[in-house]
């Protein structure tokens, strides 16, 4: 192994084989890590594995949520399509201080009338 791997360009730094406390050396590495892979099989750390078990209920979804969904994916790729032919999405305005006082005075007359009188 040190001879494939344990060379210049492949490693660095080199790994002593002498010097360097037993925790170290190579020769540990290479069995903590041959001791890890028999003891996990490949792919047992996957979120694929962690939920195969799992027993999920796939209900449909319902018109309005459908709709939404549909409508979310147009958007999508509407956003994708654009940014691919170097467009960028329109910015939203803000409101113009006229605008917003009319809306304010409509909302302040939709409000009923209160009296402090006791007629």
């Amino acid at each position: 192994m040190t001879e494939f791997y344990n060379v210049d360009g492949r490693c660095d730094p080199i790994w002593s084989m002498d010097e360097t406390p037993a925790e170290d050396s190579l020769s540990v590495k290479v069995h903590n890590a041959y001791t890890y892979k028999r003891n996990t099989a490949p792919g047992a750390s996957t979120a694929e594995a962690e939920f195969a078990n799992d027993d999920l209920d796939v209900k449909p979804l319902d018109k309005k949520t459908a709709a939404i969904v549909a409508r979310q994916k147009l958007e999508r790729a509407k956003a994708k399509a654009e940014k691919a032919n170097g467009m960028r999405p329109p910015k939203r305005r803000r409101m113009d201080k006229k605008r917003r006082n009319a809306i304010r005075r409509a909302a302040a007359m939709a409000t009923p009338y209160r009296s402090d009188s006791n007629e």
